[in-house]
Order: structure tokens, then C-alpha cells, then sequence
């Protein structure tokens, strides 16, 4: 997790399930493997954010930026 925040030295499993369509439509789900206290995780442990809507989504978003998100979204306590 990012330094400075409560998932600091924390490592996490995510998985990215993507659909035949991407990478023009946005990943179908982000999991994590375990509870994250976090308003961008939801109760069944998904990511939850606008930038995996059809309306926010950009095609040139790889699975590294994605990463990259989640991670920044991590160090901001209430990013809803």
C-alpha cells in the first residue's frame, strides 16, 4: 500500500476481469482479494470508481494506469 496511509507495507491482490471488448470498454470488475476499509471499495470488495464508467472510460487506459488509480485513489482517505 501507498506510504503515508493505513495500507502502508500492506500488499494487495487485485484482479481485473476484462471482457473481448477491451480495451474499449472499461474492465467489467476490479476485485480485491480481501476487506479494504475504503469508500472506493464496495461490500463485495470491488473498486468502485467513474473513471470504469462507459461515460469516463478512455481506450488508451492499460492495466499499468489502472493500477496506477487505484493506487493514487489508496492515499486519498474518502476519494468516492
Amino acid at each position: 500500500g501507498p506510504i503515508s496511509t493505513p495500507y502502508e507495507n500492506e500488499i494487495f491482490c487485485i484482479n481485473i476481469k476484462l471482457s473481448e471488448e477491451y480495451p474499449f470498454v472499461p474492465p467489467q470488475s476490479i476485485t480485491v482479494a480481501h476487506v479494504i476499509p475504503h469508500s472506493n471499495v464496495n461490500e463485495i470488495n470491488e473498486f468502485v470508481s467513474e473513471i470504469l464508467t462507459p461515460e469516463f472510460w478512455l481506450p488508451t487506459m492499460t492495466i499499468n494506469s489502472i493500477l496506477e488509480r487505484v493506487l493514487a485513489y489508496m492515499t486519498i482517505p474518502d476519494a468516492a
